[in-house]
């Protein structure tokens, strides 16, 4: 699994179920299928004072989608201990997907869209009891400040710093233009989890951060990655979706270099 808060949000399907650990061959590979969205069940949701409302559901996936423009970034932070909510991006339509894991029936979650044109949304979520479906945002007018060119072209340059960081913490190597190096850091406890940190990697104003998570409960317990998804951190990684007890699996972040 892997969960980007800019535009490469890509496969953020985390949630393998079943009775052993599932290793990933690659982050960047979805966990599991993914289901369509039903379609839109009524008028677009409409944005005021930088804000919109919806309802999405709390068993399946939702689809949001900005009319006339492209969600390129998404920000949120959750409660480590309740229901997580679960974002997964498709940079190919600039649509993205929500659903939840957990009892979020009858809570409200909040997200930050960031757009292609350079508007940031909050859309607040009301979770339901109804079908997955299209939620179509409307409203605002997109910015028109700075070229389109320029914005592109930074896009992709973070896009690519980020994927090649996660990859090589990945792999294990590391080659020309990434600087990495071993750290020792000391655990910490977070949920079900014990945390440290081994590995730490450089370039170009980002750094990546290889985790050890340690499942010390006595349960088999899903890997999310969406707590460590904190300020500053702009990518999170997972190389499983699922330990058994007493299993490790390696968890990789990018954050802003300071």
């Amino acid at each position: 699994m892997m969960r980007f808060t800019g535009a490469a949000l890509a496969v953020l399907s985390v949630l393998g179920c079943g009775l052993t650990a599932h290793a990933q061959e690659d982050p960047f590979a979805p966990v599991g299928a993914v289901q369509p969205a039903a379609a839109p069940s009524g008028g677009p949701a409409r944005i005021q004072n930088g804000s919109f409302e919806a309802t999405v559901s709390a068993e399946q996936l939702s689809r949001l989608s900005i009319v006339g423009d492209r969600i390129v970034s998404v920000r949120t932070i959750q409660d480590p201990e309740g229901p997580q909510m679960l974002v997964e991006a498709e940079e190919a339509t600039g649509d993205v997907y929500v659903g939840f894991d957990g009892p979020a029936l009858g809570r409200t979650f909040s997200l930050f869209l960031v757009t292609a044109s350079g508007r940031t949304v909050q859309g607040n979520l009301n979770v339901a009891a109804v079908p997955g479906q299209t939620v179509l945002v409307a409203g605002g007018e997109p910015s028109t400040a700075g070229p389109t060119v320029d914005r592109s072209e930074k896009r992709s340059d973070y896009l690519e710093t980020v994927t090649a960081i996660v990859r090589v913490m990945f792999r294990g190597d590391a080659p020309e233009g990434i600087r990495c190096y071993s750290r020792q850091g000391q655990s910490r406890e977070m949920g079900p989890y014990s945390v440290r940190l081994v590995r730490t990697c450089e370039a170009a104003g980002y750094r990546g951060q290889e985790l050890n998570l340690l499942n010390s409960s006595a349960e088999a317990t899903p890997v999310l990655v969406d707590p460590f998804l904190v300020a500053g951190v702009v990518a999170a990684a997972a190389d499983r979706d699922e330990l058994l007890p007493g299993a490790s699996a390696r968890v990789f972040l990018v954050e802003e270099s300071r």
